[in-house]
């Protein structure tokens, strides 16, 4: 695999110049040379460049190589720039590729300087340098600690030369081999790049290129490092929508396991997690047995489902409902409810057990009227109809008043009202007993 790196190396000498190398994705070199120094003018055997030692028209070559700075290879990069003049600010780029893995951490410069003539160049000067470089930072800040600042010293000329290593950009690692681009929502991913150069999935998308999309629902399922789903709770399949084995509910919250036995009951379990009673199996935990009858053997009754209560058909009565009774209220049947066991209730007024008759000292429709020949409540004897008849000297409505008639000196002469046993006195008499004549 092919990657990239960058060298920034700066010259410091009179004149400006930069020189860079790229490889298209593989790698690629930056020198700059803002000046040179040569207070001689003379060329590296010691003479004038030109006559009275005038200013040298000087031109550099600059090689690049991974491996030595004795051969003209400049696998790195190389370029001859053009004459140089006082002051002059100069720029020039150069491309080559290369792959990243003949670079093992040494640079090898050759720089060489030479005085431009009409017939041959005169060679000014020869730098030679090996400049040697950890491995690199992962793109970042800290890959300027890889900058190197050297100082080539010749018999003529001082030259100051900056180098510095850092990957390209979108290239990570010790040997700028991990390659990582950012990627937009598209087919390619959906990611950005730490400073590792490791992919870093944008949010719901999952995978080696983060090409996954999985959006977690809480208390459904999360997301795996591939994008799977991973159900939470009692959740089970695909979507995670259903529940495992013996769990119900809309959030799976809900255990019932079927069960057929004396020790947990009869009972199967319906889509909501509620126990469902097998066949004749009652109430909340389906151990109350009861299956409905309406027959001489068994009884007349139904069962409640909540709790397998027996019900008693309309008539029956009793644990079993085999007892049977309806309520009458006629002279032919009788006339009387039913209790709760079956048994005749009569209406008020009614004598039992047939509820035909009337109760002693009851009389007359319904057996609402009441006549009872007691001291404690009067002085009377009791018609076939419930009718009072005072008893003789016994008058008023209750028979309470007390009056015999009486026609002597000594009790008076008068009769006693029947309405409230009132004395009535006879004619020619008057007062409170009738013992004073009247007068005329």
């Amino acid at each position: 695999m092919q990657s990239s790196l960058m060298w920034y190396c700066i010259v410091v000498a009179t004149f400006l110049l930069s020189f860079s190398s790229t490889c298209d994705g593989t790698g690629h070199s930056v020198i700059s040379i803002t000046s040179y120094r040569n207070p001689m003018n003379r060329k590296q055997n010691g003479r004038c460049c030109d006559s009275f030692c005038l200013p040298c028209e000087v031109y550099f070559k600059i090689c690049l190589d991974s491996e030595s700075s004795d051969n003209n290879r400049c696998n790195l990069g190389k370029h001859t720039t053009r004459v140089i003049q006082q002051r002059e600010k100069h720029r020039f780029v150069i491309r080559t590729q290369f792959p990243f893995t003949s670079f093992g951490g040494n640079i090898f410069l050759r720089l060489s300087a030479f005085d431009e003539d009409h017939l041959e160049d005169d060679l000014m000067q020869v730098f030679k340098k090996r400049i040697m470089f950890p491995a690199v930072k992962r793109n970042d800040p800290s890959s300027a600690n890889s900058k190197k600042t050297l100082q080539l010293v010749g018999p003529h000329m001082t030259v100051t030369v900056e180098v510095a290593v850092k990957c390209d950009p979108h290239y990570y690692g010790s040997q700028c081999t991990t390659k990582c681009i950012p990627q937009k929502n598209d087919k390619s991913g959906h990611y950005t790049c730490d400073n590792l150069g490791e992919k870093v999935c944008n949010p719901d998308w999952y995978g080696k290129d983060c090409t996954r999309q999985c959006k977690a629902t809480a208390g459904v399922f999360t997301c795996d490092e591939n994008g799977n789903r991973r159900c939470v709770g009692n959740r089970q399949g695909p979507s995670c929508m259903s529940c495992v084995r013996n769990w119900f509910g809309p959030h799976c919250s809900l255990y019932c396991k079927a069960q057929d036995n004396e020790e947990q009951g009869h009972y199967k379990c319906g889509s909501d997690g509620k126990k469902v009673c097998l066949p004749w199996w009652h109430g909340s935990e389906c151990r109350t047995h009861c299956v409905p009858h309406n027959d001489g053997d068994h009884g007349h009754y139904i069962c409640a489902a909540q709790n397998g209560r027996k019900i008693c058909r309309n008539g029956w009565h009793g644990e079993n409902c085999t007892v049977y009774c309806i309520p009458q209220n006629n002279d032919a049947s009788g006339h009387y409810t039913c209790g709760i066991h079956g048994n005749k209730v009569c209406l008020e007024g009614y004598r039992p057990p047939d509820c035909k008759d009337c109760l002693l000292g009851r009389y007359g429709a319904n057996c609402s009227m009441t006549c009872s020949n007691s001291t404690q409540n009067g002085h009377y004897d009791c018609k076939e109809d419930g009718e009072m008849k005072c008893k003789e000297w016994w008058h008023g409505p209750d028979c309470l008043q007390y009056c015999v008639r009486h026609d002597d000196s000594v009790h008076g002469h008068y009769e006693c009202d029947p309405r409230d046993g009132s004395k009535i006195c006879n004619n020619g008499w008057e007062g409170t007993y009738c013992l004073s004549m009247k007068k005329k």
